[in-house]
């Protein structure tokens, strides 16, 4: 890492409580979150870490650490989470990643965009002479970039699949393309895919996959399905916001 913001001394955090949402669609109350110190040169974990518990039905967390000797931290979620294809809780359990500058902020959203970016966010910082901060930048104007979607400017850990923010409807419809009808297992694996692919180059190059997901979009469309998962959404009653994710899955 190579840049004012991450060099030299070594900056102690402490004492301070790190809140945020964790979201595919919502994790459900009791999912575990972990924050994880990243070292402040290399971005591997240190070991170092504080647990946490999803504390209500939108996927509300709050952590605190009582010390880190970096400001840099992976936020983890693992657990159920409910599915806006379906409108059920998923049938088993996914793990999300976020990687935070947790000196600058107490909020850090976890949710489909941070995890998607986190791997080429790691790659630019430790092989590039990006800063986190623009190699994060860098990483979700890719990740969007895959999707065709432009013109989105704003941090992926302070968006949330509620809200009417053109930001908000481009995660959820990135949350819902992923999705599809896939399993959490099949999920899972088309997550890591994705990840491991964009890497090095920032470029989905996996043309099989995209096309599946696009063939089954316009399945959604031709069916009038975004009106259910809009309704799916409405069912749980945890929002009155739903942003308009359907111009950006269409």
């Amino acid at each position: 890492i190579n840049s004012s913001e991450e060099n030299s001394e070594i900056i102690a955090i402490t004492n301070k409580t790190i809140s945020g949402l964790s979201q595919k669609g919502p994790f459900i109350n009791g999912s575990n979150v972990v924050i994880q110190e990243l070292d402040s040169q290399t971005l591997y974990q240190t070991g170092r870490k504080f647990d946490g518990i999803i504390k209500n039905d939108i996927g509300k967390f709050s952590i605190k650490v009582k010390e880190f000797n970096s400001r840099y931290a992976l936020l983890k979620t693992n657990g159920f989470y409910r599915n806006e294809i379906t409108g059920n809780t998923s049938e088993a359990p996914i793990t999300l990643f976020a990687l935070a500058d947790i000196y600058n902020r107490d909020e850090v959203n976890v949710n489909l965009l941070t995890h998607l970016t986190y791997e080429r966010s790691i790659f630019l910082a430790t092989t590039d002479t990006l800063s986190i901060s623009n190699a994060k930048k860098q990483a979700e104007l890719e990740v969007l970039k895959s999707f065709g979607i432009s013109g989105i400017l704003a941090d992926a850990e302070d968006l949330s699949i509620f809200g009417k923010s053109d930001q908000n409807a481009a995660l959820l419809a990135i949350s819902i393309l992923m999705q599809g009808n896939l399993s959490e297992g099949d999920f899972s694996e088309r997550l890591a895919n994705y990840a491991t692919d964009i890497e090095t180059d920032g470029i989905w190059n996996d043309i099989i996959t995209a096309t599946l997901i696009a063939d089954w979009a316009y399945e959604l469309w031709i069916k009038d399905n975004y009106y259910q998962i809009r309704a799916n959404i409405a069912n749980w009653k945890l929002t009155s916001d739903i942003p308009p994710f359907e111009k950006y899955i269409n």
